[in-house]
This record gives structure tokens, C-alpha cells and sequence, in this order.
């Protein structure tokens, strides 16, 4: 049975709307050309719940289920704007499109309980986004962590795209109020972004000098900068479905210090992972830092927590086995195996 991937959405230098539109055609006549000529007896789809991907994705939707084929939608991110306009408005729209699909998975029990009330009887399975395997190929936690509690100064970590709702303004203060009267700490900004340039200006002109930007990293530069880190601080209040900075933090044994948003809150517990809270107030990020800073035994124990469930549940390895069983599942006429039975099975 043949594999293929489709890569659609914007290219790089792609610049305006008729450059957009002949991109998104020749999309969908590829997309129609292979379902013709190849076998794939299942199509997987990877939206976001936002207007653009809506739209896009669907056609895809539509497209394969005209071709006979089962279909799977991955929500991957999951904008609760458009959710409540999707209830208000427009879900028989939704139902008509979407609702055709075979199988669904999101990030979150509540996206998961919102998407059932949409899709009836249609299998809607929870999932984590994933860590490389082999990013954690030879790393020492325990060594790791030793050196982390000799290193000065104590590096916090923001990993993101940056932008506003993601809490990079949040976090900079914390450090700066942290600062006044810690002053062997330091904010570490891994990441791009329209914020970028604002944010370096907003830190020069508050006099934040121990904020650090790194700009994206990836590859072995990532790795060691999660290696060397002490602990992770995003105050987002953005839409997430599953954040690939937390999950590679904990990864690392990191604590992390967060919001319970998206497929967070099912699973990320204050006081035992990090510190999750509803805040976004600076103060009491600086507060949460200062606490892990202060009690050596509380972050060994968030540290070792994080890697034991990131070794347990997000290595790519189990995502792709649960997902091998979706797949199944799906193929033979949609009948459904247990979240439960999913996770045992894959570890």
C-alpha cells in the first residue's frame, strides 16, 4: 500500500494574494491527481481550527471523500474564537464538511468533548504532540541535572514563536522584577517572530540586560540549549493545542512554569510538573521562578517528574505506534479501539 505526503500552505517568498491562490490550485489538482492514481486507502489531514485552515483543509476533506477514501482530521491547534462561531453559527456548515471524515484526533479532553457534540458517533481520539527520539538519544538526566544546579547564572527558558499572546512581554518582566534582587538569572528568548524587534527594544529600554535572544534554534543547537537551561516560563494566553516548547522541556526534565491551556491542562499538575497557573500577572511568574531557584529538593523532583512522563508518554516512537492503530482502526470499517487499550499498547 503506497505512503505519500502532500506539503500545502504558504512557500517561502510567497508574497501576495494571486501568488496564494494559484499556490492553493495547484495544491488541490495534486492533491486530486494522486488520489486518482494512487491507492491510499487512507488520507490524514492536519488543520488548525482557524479560518484559514478550515476553509483549505476542507476542500482536502471533501476532495478525498469524493474519491472514496477514509479520512482522518488531526486538529493540531484549536482557536476558541472560531469554536464558539463554529456553535453559533456555523456547524451545520462544519458538519457538512468535516462531519464526513472517518476518524478524528485533538490535543485536549475538552477539544475532544466539544468535537463529539459536533460529529456524533464519528471516533474522536486525544493525543500528545511528540518528542524526536533521537534528540534524547545520550542524554544524562542525572548528570544533567547536577550540572544544572552548579551553573550560574539560573537560565529561564521562553521557546516560542514570538508574539504578544504567547506572554513574551509577561515573562521579561518577570525577570526584570525577579532581577532587583536576584540578580544571577537570566531570560534566554529561543525563537522568531514579528515581536522580535520589539521585543529587543522593549528590554534596552526597561534596561533588562540579562534577557538573551537566540533567534529560532533547531538541531543540535536546541538540544543544548534544553540541556543547559534550568526551567521553562510561557505565559501564554495564545490558542494552543499541545505546545512543542513544553513537551520538549519536560523532555529534558526542565520544569516548567505555564498556563493550563489546550491539551496542557489535562495532564500538566501545579506542583508536581512545574507551576501552572490562570495569571498572566509578571509578579507571579517571578514568584514561581524565585521558588525553584530557592528549593533545591522541589526542583530536583519537578526535574525528574518531567522526564519520567516525557519518557512515558511523548517519545515519537509510542505516538507513531498509537497512531499505526488508529490507522487500523479506521481501515476496518472504522471499528473503534479504546484511548485506553491506544496507550497500553504503545506504552
Amino acid at each position: 500500500m503506497p505512503v505519500g505526503k502532500l506539503i500545502i500552505g504558504t512557500r517561502p517568498g510567497e508574497v501576495g494574494s494571486t501568488e496564494k491562490l494559484v499556490r492553493l490550485i495547484r495544491d488541490l489538482r495534486g492533491f486530486m491527481r494522486r488520489m486518482v492514481m494512487e491507492r491510499y486507502a487512507i488520507v490524514h489531514v492536519n488543520p488548525s481550527l482557524d479560518t484559514k485552515s478550515l476553509v483549505r483543509d476542507g476542500m482536502f476533506v471533501l476532495m478525498a471523500k469524493l474519491c472514496h477514501k477514509k479520512t482522518l482530521v488531526f486538529f493540531r491547534g484549536w482557536n476558541s474564537r472560531h469554536e464558539d462561531l463554529i456553535q453559533s453559527r456555523w456547524l451545520w456548515l462544519f458538519k457538512n464538511v468535516f462531519g464526513r471524515a472517518d476518524a478524528f484526533i485533538v490535543l485536549s479532553e475538552a477539544f475532544r468533548r466539544r468535537l463529539i457534540t459536533w460529529v456524533g458517533d464519528k471516533p474522536v481520539y486525544r493525543e500528545f504532540t511528540v518528542l524526536d527520539d533521537e534528540a534524547l538519544l545520550g542524554f544524562d538526566f542525572q548528570r544533567a541535572l547536577e550540572q544544572r544546579l552548579q551553573a550560574r547564572p539560573w537560565r529561564v527558558l521562553f521557546m516560542s514563536r514570538l508574539l504578544k499572546e504567547k506572554g513574551l512581554y509577561e515573562a521579561m518582566t518577570a525577570i526584570g522584577l525577579l532581577a532587583r534582587h536576584t540578580p544571577a538569572v537570566e531570560l534566554v528568548v529561543a525563537g522568531e517572530g514579528p515581536e522580535l524587534l520589539p521585543a529587543r527594544k522593549f528590554a534596552a529600554e526597561a534596561g533588562l540586560s540579562n534577557i538573551r535572544f537566540v533567534g529560532y534554534v533547531r538541531g543540535k543547537a536546541k538540544n543544548q540549549l534544553l540541556k543547559s537551561a534550568h526551567m521553562l516560563c510561557f505565559p501564554t494566553t495564545h490558542g494552543e493545542g499541545m505546545p512543542n516548547a513544553v513537551l520538549e522541556c519536560m523532555g529534558f526534565g526542565l520544569p516548567v512554569i505555564t498556563r493550563p491551556v489546550g491539551g496542557l491542562a489535562d495532564f500538566l499538575r501545579n506542583g508536581v510538573h512545574g507551576f501552572v497557573t490562570e495569571s498572566s500577572h509578571p509578579q507571579v511568574y517571578a514568584d514561581f521562578i524565585r521558588a525553584l531557584m530557592k528549593d533545591e529538593s522541589l526542583y530536583r523532583t519537578m526535574a525528574l517528574n518531567n522526564y519520567n512522563f516525557a519518557q512515558a508518554h511523548f517519545k515519537a516512537s509510542q505516538a507513531a505506534c498509537r497512531l499505526e492503530s488508529i490507522y487500523k482502526n479506521i481501515f476496518n470499517n472504522g471499528a473503534e479501539e479504546s484511548q485506553r487499550a491506544l496507550q497500553a499498547r504503545c506504552g
